[in-house]
């Protein structure tokens, strides 16, 4: 941050009595400098100047908040009392006459009304007092009428007298005594003491050609400690009238510093309070706060001071203006830290502070998550599940499954999305019959958690039950299809012929000797030609699995030893060759080696006269039901386990 250095003057001097009026301004002018010592040129600022009656620890009788900016030299000016950026109280009220009076400089180098930064309190020791003998005309300070002002000198606090010798006696004394030419540049914000007309010679002050007014008078005189007494001095001694009149005034004004009194307006600052913070996470928090009271002033700013130490309020976040309840959000914070902070008002008063107050951050842990049991396990897929149970008090930025054919080698990961709760991951392109080893996993800013490892076993892409031969073909359902038709021993023999929801074969299908009456949606275990001739382990297809197939197998029409039929290839590679072995109506067999034609278990509802199947010749393939169940059409299994 950068720090003011001021060079600081004020360009009143003590005054003899006329007929004109005083002025009631105090020339101002400093040099802004930061933390090296470097000017800080054409840079915003603000000021603060505060008239404190009594003493240093007085009733506040004026304040004046003065927006400007430095010139190329660093330099700036104004005169107290004229035409402020914003005033409490009347400067020309002040009763200089009234008792000590003090004046407290505070600035902000950000120009954003926060006067966190102060240059402290000095005394008026006899410029002011020229106010309180109503007209008056010059005084020379040091007892030869040479020119001289006062400088503030930071080593005894006080304004001080400082030689300003020139050709031709210095400043002379002007037909309108307000203040000498060279003083008035009430109409120039900054200026070069070389800008300003009818400027005495300080030739012999000056060091460089680039040297300015401030820079001349910010020399102290420590010798002289400039109490009303000093001024008795500076007459010529020769002239006793002048003398003799100067003595009076003095005494005059020793009187009236001695008799101090009067006072002046005080405004309050604003009243504010600081809340509990809220919303509090391991990076950030929302500060809350209430102005409930603007002092009669209005609330130009207010917002919160905050940082790791009470000492040390350096942050400083903005919420608005007036009155009312506020809240700001802070980020950027390190976690599992206490901050102090405090809510602050600012009105042309001054600044109101709400008390101090504090909260911790969350600390940062690694998530936690756990393993659950895989699903919809086929032989060459799963479905692997976790749970993010915990953030760790900071975001979740990846979460997955490690997984192999090793608990120690768990190479292969896949990820599934951020955050906490639960989440899922389908595998594919597994081996059959291999067992694999898993663990979920979540990752944040601490690092990765891990699950249990857990285990699954995909199934074989072939087997037995009750001695028929089955195979997987990869598809969705995970279902197993027999490799042969009922009653057929090899993949392209063409097997028995049943009539829908019978069991057993017939010499003859014909509607008069059709056994079966019941309309079930899907035939029973009792009326299953599958089941009824290799065991509970296998039934007949569902419409839906028949058609599970079609969508999902490659369909070939193709010639297997001979024999006509459709291929069908699963997504996994395997297949099953089903033959064109037409169809039995009465006692003929027909259309063998040119059509398939394959019961379904699943009745056709809107005809309970017909059944859904599975037809395909060379030219295509589908669903149909235009058959009536009585026709004795092939069967092909599948397990009833598909597990």
């Amino acid at each position: 941050m950068k720090k003011l250095f001021f060079t600081v003057c004020l360009l009143m001097a003590a005054m003899f009595l006329t007929a004109q009026d005083v002025p009631q301004a105090i020339n101002f002018q400093a040099i802004a400098r930061d933390a090296n010592s470097e000017v800080m040129a054409n840079t915003p600022i603000m000021i603060q100047l505060s008239i404190i009656d009594g003493s240093p620890d007085g009733e506040l009788i004026y304040r004046e908040i003065r927006s400007l900016t430095t010139n190329a030299y660093g330099s700036f000016s104004f005169q107290i009392g004229r035409e402020p950026y914003m005033a409490v109280g009347e400067f020309a009220d002040i009763d200089w006459a009234g008792g000590r009076k003090f004046l407290k400089i505070d600035y902000d180098p950000t120009a954003m009304l926060q006067f966190n930064l102060s240059l402290g309190t000095v005394e008026f020791v006899s410029v002011p007092y020229a106010f309180a003998a109503g007209s008056v005309s010059y005084i020379d300070a040091s007892g030869a009428n040479d020119g001289d002002v006062l400088a503030y000198n930071a080593t005894t606090g006080r304004f001080e007298p400082v030689a300003m010798s020139g050709a031709g006696g210095g400043i002379t004394v002007e037909t309108d005594p307000t203040v000498p030419d060279w003083a008035k540049a009430d109409t120039k914000p900054t200026y070069d003491y070389s800008e300003i007309e009818n400027t005495p010679d300080l030739s012999g002050y000056l060091t460089t050609e680039s040297q300015t007014l401030a820079d001349v008078i910010s020399l102290s005189n420590s010798a002289n400690n400039n109490t009303i007494s000093d001024l008795a001095a500076p007459v010529n001694a020769n002239d006793a009238v002048t003398k003799s009149y100067v003595d009076n005034l003095i005494a005059q004004l020793q009187e009236a510093i001695n008799n101090l009194g009067g006072g002046g307006p005080t405004v309050p600052v604003p009243s504010v309070t600081t809340s509990d913070a809220s919303n509090i996470t391991s990076s950030g928090a929302t500060l809350s706060g209430e102005v409930t009271s603007d002092g009669g002033e209005v609330v130009l700013s207010r917002g919160f001071m905050y940082g790791t130490s009470a000492d040390d309020l350096s942050q400083n976040v903005q919420s608005g203006s007036g009155t009312g309840s506020f809240t700001a959000n802070i980020t950027g914070l390190a976690d599992g830290t206490t901050y102090y902070y405090k809510a602050y008002a600012t009105s042309s008063a001054g600044t109101g502070y709400g008390e101090v107050m504090t909260f911790t951050t969350l600390t940062i842990y690694p998530p936690s998550v756990q393993t659950n049991s895989a699903s919809n396990i086929t032989m060459t897929g799963a479905t692997l599940s976790g749970d993010v149970t915990f953030d760790g008090n900071t975001t979740v930025t990846a979460r997955g499954f490690m997984y192999g054919t090793s608990a120690d080698d768990l190479s292969q990961n896949v990820q599934s999305g951020s955050g906490t709760g639960s989440f899922t991951k389908t595998l594919t392109g597994l081996s059959s019959s291999t067992t694999y080893y898993y663990k979920a996993y979540a990752t944040n800013v601490a690092g990765t958690a891990y699950g249990d490892v857990m285990t699954f076993t995909t199934p074989a892409s072939t087997g037995t039950v009750n001695g028929h031969a089955w195979v997987d073909l990869g598809l969705p359902s995970g279902t197993r299809w027999a490799t042969c038709n009922v009653g057929a021993s090899t993949p392209t023999a063409y097997g028995n012929y049943y009539a829908w929801g019978e069991t057993t074969t017939k010499s003859s299908y014909t509607e008069d000797n059709y056994t079966y009456s019941s309309n079930p949606t899907t035939l029973p275990s009792s009326a299953d030609a599958a089941t009824a001739n290799w065991g509970s382990g296998w039934r007949m297809p569902t419409s839906t699995e028949m058609q599970e197939l079609i969508d999902n197998c490659t369909v070939t029409w193709t010639t297997q030893s001979g024999v006509n039929g459709r291929l069908f290839t699963g997504p996994n590679g395997n297949s099953i060759f089903l033959p064109a072995a037409g169809g039995r109506y009465d006692s003929e067999l027909y259309d063998a080696g040119s059509y398939g034609n394959y019961w379904s278990s699943s009745l056709y509802t809107d005809g309970a006269g017909n059944a859904w199947y599975l037809y395909f010749s060379s030219g295509g393939y589908g669903m149909y039901d235009i058959y009536g169940r009585f026709n004795g059409l092939s069967v092909r299994a599948v397990c009833q386990s598909q597990n």
